[in-house]
């Protein structure tokens, strides 16, 4: 029954943009992750400050999906939860923005909570491959604790960190 469901939704022109779009924005933050993660271990600011190029680009992504959902995409259910799901990736992406902002503005960071940092970006990449394996997983119809469960992990490391 779920099979059937899941195909009829994702079945139109409208619906297949909307699941393009939302992919090429999980896609951002990853990257996001990535140029910040590398951009802490070679302290390069100018690198640093591309993350905040990739956020303009996520808020383009966000409005393009919403305009979309507006046009019609998707039954009314479904529109209001990708709504927030878009609203919660651009988030993301936020966050991550605003840690490069503190970043820039640091003179210098001690070494040893740079490490840290560093650390806690390796887990962040980490996590947006998990969140892109999810959301691939949910459009075939396949089960998802394992990557939920995989992502509240990291999550609870990060915590503790």
């Amino acid at each position: 029954m779920f099979k059937k469901f899941r195909r009829a939704i994702f079945r139109g022109e409208k619906e297949e943009e909307v699941i393009r779009l939302i992919r090429e924005h999980l896609n951002t933050i990853k990257h996001a992750c990535e140029v910040f993660k590398v951009g802490l271990e070679k302290d390069d600011r100018s690198l640093l400050a591309e993350v905040c190029e990739l956020e303009k680009l996520g808020d383009i992504l966000r409005r393009d999906i919403v305009l979309k959902l507006y046009e019609g995409a998707f039954i009314p259910a479904v529109r209001t939860n990708l709504y927030k799901f878009a609203e919660t990736i651009d988030e993301i992406l936020d966050t991550i923005e605003d840690a490069v902002v503190v970043y820039l503005y640091l003179p210098k960071l001690d070494d040893e909570i740079r490490d840290y940092c560093i650390n806690i970006a390796s887990i962040n990449l980490k996590m947006s491959e998990d969140l892109i394996s999810a959301f691939e997983a949910l459009k075939e119809g396949s089960d998802l604790k394992d990557k939920t469960i995989r992502i509240r992990k990291r999550e609870k490391i990060v915590d503790r960190m």
